[in-house]
């Protein structure tokens, strides 16, 4: 377990059997580098020589080191929380696995391991029995080591059931067999069986499994993650009512998890998952500091907890905004080809949502994930964490309020930041904040009376705050979970002559994917920039506006352009059919706003009809407009998770042309200031930590300063909001204030625009 000793010299006697043209050994002993990596939790290190031991294994046409490679490129993936690009390794290894094998065991662990993390308990059960009797039978001297590990995992498989007494039979036989055999992964077995002993309210003895294991000592365990190891301490410490000593161990934790993230793969999908890995570690730590406070009334731990919350909070959209700007360049055309194919795929599960779709689309994904890793770029820069409150109240000015909201059971906390003072306030548990957010919005989008719901809720939320943060007239909020689902300007803080006064009447609100992101004011939309619109384009086959043949890409003054990326916009055979009505009043929209915008001063152009392209409008999305407005279709899927894609129209083959989250991403399109007034544009799976996924995630990521987007769908008008919206625009409003004036506007319009369902829809998150 002297792993960097063993690094070195793997890496030596590799560059030697190279030299002697030793080509199998060298495979071999670059998959022993990988494991080393791996087991040092160097992440990329190990699947860059994984991914070149499998081309070389592939080359040779070495099956089962193709398999066994494989296999261990799922294992990695599914410790960093991607699980789609695990399975989708996991495949290559049964593909590849010979009957023979000596990795049999091994795989069909793996197997099993990822059907038990999908759920389907049954399936996992059947492949942990196929795993062992595959140990029983292979006279390999790793057999047994492979064994104990699977005993191990059907352990921890029984153990998420809480089939306790099962779980209990087979960690003991791992621990036998690790013991037995004196194999280097019994730390491993102490530190699941703590894992059991806290489950079954055993705390003492799993405080003494966890220090036989080393965990406090620094040791390389070789299959756990360091920050693993005090998380469990500051757990069980948490639970015989040490709370000192567990706070101090849960500090350790993030302290180990920081170094943990900092070697995480350079790809979106790594980023999210670790979020999620990490979120019990970040609550426990922030829960118990928060409560540590209001015992003792010290800042220190109101402080400690905040900067925690932050820090995690939104870190997978922070390595996105920081990542370098050449990236890009280092990687080779044959991504942009597989960029390409992603979308087409993406396309095909918006028309019909099959499994062989999900399972192509999970390939494609996969693929892109290794060139990125394998274009070995320095991404440390991107990889920034800190939420200094000092730094956060800077921002501020003494107009207004960050107001940061942490949901758990059986409390949850809200963070009241301003420029001079830092306050926390106890909430009522997830659960119930959740069960209020439901009812409200589902009472606003249906059109019912929403007044009570609305009371109850803003009277949770907000019901605490001191006078002088009510009286500030904007606040920035910091969401979590399911609140991210509340129509939040429909809150009712009160009533005037019987009437209901709406949190919008009140309060500019903006929303944050978290303080780190925030910015705060100083930086105007510029009047005289470019307003680039999109909308009235054709959906369907029957719109007389409907032409064939390809188009001639041209750049602003009409000259023939090279497309930088000419592989996006090549149709694939695969799309299927898909057509919608055509948004008649988008067209009204859009001209609407445009003729606003030039009253300022500002350049627009719209893309409608023939012109409503995705060619056309990424020419113009390379002209950094400050504004980029889509009035369009907008389609949800939920796979690889659930988000809305931005329906592009037909295009000029007859195929359907989507922009989707994935690709908004990974080539930074936008502008400064995203609208997209489609129909539920900003409707995303919200995960732990990470946030609202989707649309609204991906243009922030990309580089828009804010985006307005809509939680439900919403009448296709002529553009009277966004006409308001777009008036207080130009005159140097932000996003939450221009939007804020529209939905005033809305509200005393007298019309049926005044309904909640209509102008409660929307929200602005950003930067500003």
């Amino acid at each position: 377990m002297q792993y960097a000793e063993a690094s070195r010299l793997f890496e030596q006697a590799y560059e030697e059997a190279r030299s002697r043209g030793e080509r199998s050994q060298a495979v071999r002993l670059l998959m022993n580098l990988g494991n080393c990596h791996f087991a040092s939790f160097r992440y990329l290190d190990a699947i860059q020589a994984y991914l070149r031991a499998r081309w070389e294994a592939l080359d040779l046409g070495d099956r089962d080191t193709v398999a066994a490679l494989s296999a261990n490129l799922s294992s990695l993936y599914l410790q960093l929380g991607d699980l789609p690009s695990a399975k989708v390794a996991l495949e290559e290894s049964l593909r590849a696995l010979p009957a023979t094998s000596r990795h049999r065991a091994k795989v069909y662990s793996q197997a099993a391991v990822l059907r038990s993390r999908e759920g389907d308990w049954a399936g996992a059960d059947e492949l942990f029995r196929a795993a062992l009797r595959a140990s029983d039978e292979s006279p390999h001297p790793d057999a047994v080591s492979t064994k104990a590990d699977t005993w191990e995992q059907l352990g921890y498989h029984w153990l998420q059931q809480d089939r306790l007494d099962e779980a209990e039979r087979a960690l003991v036989e791992a621990f036998r067999l690790r013991r037995l055999f004196r194999l280097p992964e019994l730390q491993y077995s102490y530190y699941t069986l703590s894992l059991l002993r806290l489950r079954q309210g055993r705390p003492q003895q799993a405080l003494r499994l966890l220090d036989a294991a080393g965990a406090g000592a620094g040791r390389n365990t070789g299959a756990v993650p360091p920050w693993r190891w005090h998380y469990g301490r500051g757990q069980a410490l948490r639970a015989l009512g040490r709370d000192t000593e567990a706070l101090a161990e849960l500090e350790a934790a993030l302290e180990s998890a920081r170094r943990w993230r900092s070697e995480l793969l350079p790809n979106d999908a790594v980023q999210v998952g670790a979020e999620g890995e990490l979120h019990s570690l970040y609550a426990a730590y922030v829960e118990l500091s928060a409560r540590e406070h209001l015992r003792s009334g010290r800042r220190e731990p109101a402080v400690a907890a905040f900067q925690a919350s932050e820090e995690n909070r939104a870190a997978s959209l922070r390595a996105l905004l920081n990542t370098p700007s050449d990236w890009q360049r280092r990687l080779p055309a044959a991504y942009w080809q597989q960029l390409a194919q992603v979308r087409a795929l993406e396309a095909a599960l918006a028309g019909r949502d099959t499994a062989e779709t999900r399972r192509r689309l999970s390939a494609a994904l996969y693929r892109l994930s290794a060139m990125e890793a394998a274009a070995n770029v320095d991404l440390s820069s991107a990889r920034r964490f800190g939420a200094s409150v000092t730094a956060v109240q800077k921002k501020l000015n003494s107009r207004e309020a960050l107001l940061s909201f942490h949901l758990g059971e059986p409390d949850s906390y809200l963070w009241i930041v301003t420029r001079d003072g830092l306050r926390v306030r106890r909430l009522s548990p997830a659960r119930r904040l959740e069960q209020l957010t439901e009812r409200l919005a589902a009472a606003v989008r249906a059109g019912r009376p929403a007044e009570v719901e609305g009371a109850a809720l803003y009277k949770e939320l907000f019901g605490s705050l001191p006078d002088s943060i009510q009286r500030k007239p904007r606040w920035i909020l910091t969401l979590d979970g399911r609140l991210y689902d509340a129509p939040l300007a429909a809150l009712v803080t009160g009533y005037d002559s019987g009437k209901p006064v709406y949190l919008v009447e009140r309060h500019i609100v903006t929303l944050a994917p978290s303080a780190t992101v925030f910015e705060g004011l100083g930086w105007p939309h510029r009047a005289s920039g470019l307003f680039v619109g999109y909308g009235d384009a054709i959906y369907n086959r029957a719109d007389a506006r409907i032409r064939t043949g390809p188009p001639i890409p041209r750049g602003p003054q009409g000259t023939v352009r090279a497309s930088l990326w000419p592989q996006l916009f090549a149709a694939s055979p695969s799309e299927p059919e898909l057509e919608l009505p055509r948004l008649v009043g988008s067209g009204r929209e859009l001209e609407h706003c445009a003729r606003i915008w030039q009253q300022g001063g500002g350049a627009a152009v719209l893309l409608r009809g023939r012109e409503a392209t995705r060619q056309s409008l990424e020419t113009h999305l390379q002209q950094a407009p400050e504004v980029l407005h889509l009035a369009t279709h907008m389609l949800e899927t939920k796979y690889p998770r659930k988000q809305a894609h931005v329906f592009l129209g037909l295009g000029p083959r007859g195929d359907p042309e989507l922009l989707t989250p994935v690709e908004i991403v990974r080539r930074r399109l936008g502008a400064r200031l995203v609208v997209l007034s489609g129909c539920g544009s900003g409707r995303a799976e919200v995960l732990p930590s990470t946030g609202l996924l989707g649309l609204t995630r991906a243009w922030l990521g990309a580089g828009a300063r804010a985006v307005v987007a809509t939680l439900w769908s919403t009448p296709d008008d002529s553009g009277e909001f966004f006409a308001d919206f777009y008036r207080e625009l130009r005159n140097g409003a932000t996003a939450a204030e221009a939007l804020r004036a529209a939905q005033m506007g809305a509200l005393r319009s007298g019309s049926w625009r005044a309904r909640p369902s209509y102008w409660a829809a929307y929200f602005a998150i950003g930067k500003e």
